[in-house]
């Protein structure tokens, strides 16, 4: 009941920002209609959903292109929106957008960027944006969902959990397979997996896949990188390679002057920080100890697919016990439990820290800074090979997107503007990383590749990415489709794939992936939320007091025992059927 009552007190604390659709376009009738449309009454094909087992159309050809849509021939559905062609619409829609905004975007509208601008004027679809904060959404999402304050549409910010719990506030897509998400399902079908990742156990499909369908850059989360003047400047001439010579330079970076700026007491020999996406010290340093955690900071597959707790072993018990030293020897930073993306970020631009993980170095700093910063392989602690923290050969491929609500009185118009994006690899691209031309380019024969501009102390890299397009919020793009790094064209354009290379050897294999990232049925997902957060809670107390402050054995068996107690084999053989995808 007090939860309850504290859910109903913070709904009525948000305001409501999320206006509906604008009023729906005037239904056109036969005789409006312009010449080379035809009425819905008068298409060859009904709007209803795909016969289960029908005929699907072929994929395209290996290599060949995904043109969009003609504008001519349109054919008017419901609601005054058309499909086949283009403007969607004849009189302006909007659609409210639900979207957290990013904390590397440097521009203020959304509106402003190329993919948004260039759908909105094809379509006559307008966006209204109503952003959240940078990494307020997983508090704010669930107010939203419980008050049914509700967008037209959450970009980005549903999960399978939600869209299962709030399954009647979403507007299922199925029945405009041909239609209004012709172009949604025609990419997506091209996936193997599509169905275990889009299709819910109610047998509905709320969105398209989107992201790219293999991208190596993601394949990993942070890589580690060292500060290479920082080595010359402690009397190191080379980067580390094994255990000795990387500890000795942490020591080193600790009691000198290794920023050369007269004072040997500032420097952070490694930086972390819980609150930036890649650069958690479980997450990373857990590896040196043979620890696998891509899919989770709480349990690991081995490579025949089996389920179990990384957070109750002899390994996680010897981590702990080396970071703290690490902690009490002032070789980490004691700020990183606290410290988030801004935090870590002026510490590396202000030369205050010698190594940490990172997407790249430009995520922080300009070309000339950045290339003080070197990729170190991944070092095993003795008596451990050391595992990467990513996965070879990553699918990439994420679920869900655009989710449009109820509350849209125009839902065929928010579907329509997706499939525009989704119809032509050039604007799913686009909506990722901006306009040709600025972050990617294409060849005569029509293939792409990447673009690495100059970045500057104002403007870097991951600034130039967010600014332009929506990195992740794209819809599906194939791997056949993707740019590639062109170091003649680029010089330094596959810098990141450059840094996957040197350690993916050492990731993780594909079966140690909890993938596809099937639907859970709402009966498991609630059976599991009754034991998952206090288990999940009791690790994350007990590994920051474990790191700060140390551990004897009897606090460490009180620990396990503990797990047990708040049901850690349920837990574990929850996340087996996840993998197994046999609920």
């Amino acid at each position: 009941m007090k939860k309850l009552l504290a859910l109903l007190l913070a709904s009525l604390m948000v305001v409501a920002l999320f206006a509906g659709c604008s009023k729906k376009a005037e239904e056109t009738s036969k005789e409006e209609a312009s010449q080379g449309e035809t009425s819905k009454e008068e298409a060859s094909e009904e709007e209803a959903p795909a016969e289960e087992g029908g005929e699907e159309e072929a994929p395209a050809e290996e290599g060949g292109e995904e043109e969009a849509p003609a504008t001519e021939g349109r054919t008017l559905g419901d609601n005054g929106v058309y499909y086949g062609g283009y403007p969607s619409v004849d009189e302006p829609v909007t659609i409210s957008v639900c979207h957290e905004r990013a904390a590397q975007t440097l521009e203020e509208d959304e509106n402003n960027k190329w993919a948004v601008k260039n759908a909105t004027e094809t379509t006559g679809i307008a966006l209204e944006w109503n952003n959240l904060a940078s990494g307020t959404s997983g508090e704010q999402i669930p107010i939203m969902l419980a008050g049914g304050d509700l967008p037209d549409v959450f970009f980005e910010l549903m999960s399978n959990s939600y869209i299962l719990q709030y399954e009647e506030d979403f507007v299922p897509i199925e029945g405009w397979r041909d239609t209004y998400a012709a172009n949604i399902f025609r990419i997506m079908e091209q996936i193997d997996i599509w169905e275990k990742e889009a299709v819910t156990p109610s047998g509905h499909v709320y969105s398209g896949l989107r992201f790219y369908e293999s991208l190596e850059d993601n394949s990993m989360n942070g890589i580690q990188i060292m500060n290479s003047t920082w080595l010359k400047n402690v009397g190191i001439d080379e980067l580390p390679t094994d255990w000795d010579s990387y500890y000795a330079a942490l020591e080193a970076f600790r009691d000198q002057d290794a920023n050369g700026n007269g004072d040997a007491n500032d420097e952070i020999p490694y930086g972390w920080a819980d609150g930036m996406w890649c650069a958690h010290l479980f997450a990373n340093e857990s590896g040196r100890f043979d620890i696998g955690t891509f899919d989770s900071d709480y349990f690991e597959i081995s490579t025949d697919g089996v389920v179990s707790c990384s957070r109750n072993t002899d390994r996680y018990k010897e981590y702990l016990q080396v970071v703290h030293q690490w902690y009490e020897d002032g070789l980490i930073d004691k700020e990183g439990f606290t410290d988030g993306w801004d935090e870590l970020g002026n510490k590396v631009k202000n030369d205050k820290v010698g190594t940490y993980y990172s997407w790249t170095a430009l995520e922080y700093m300009g070309t000339e800074q950045a290339a003080n910063w070197e990729t170190i392989d991944r070092i095993g602690y003795p008596g451990h090979e050391g595992i990467q923290n990513g996965v070879k050969d990553l699918l990439t491929a994420r679920h869900p997107g655009w989710v449009i609500t109820t509350n849209c009185k125009v839902p065929e118009a928010a579907c329509a503007y997706w499939d525009y994006l989704q119809s032509d690899p050039d604007l799913s691209i686009a909506m990722s990383y901006g306009e040709e031309g600025k972050l990617w380019g294409k060849y005569e024969d029509g293939s792409r590749y990447w673009i690495i501009p100059e970045a500057t102390e104002d403007m870097n890299y991951e600034n130039m990415k967010y600014s332009y397009g929506f990195v992740n919020g794209c819809p599906l793009v194939l791997k056949k489709d993707m740019p590639v790094y062109d170091e003649e064209i680029s010089p330094g354009s596959s810098l990141r794939q450059q840094m996957v290379y040197q350690v993916k050897d050492k990731a993780l294999e594909q079966t140690q992936c909890m993938a596809p990232a099937s639907y859970i049925p709402a009966e498991a997902a609630q059976e599991y939320s009754l034991y998952n957060s206090d288990i999940e809670s009791a690790i994350n107390q007990f590994h920051g007091g474990a790191v700060v402050s140390g551990f004897e054995d009897a606090e460490w068996d009180a620990y396990v025992a503990q797990l047990d107690t708040l049901g850690l084999a349920d837990y574990i053989e929850y996340n087996q059927h996840r993998y197994d995808c046999d609920f």
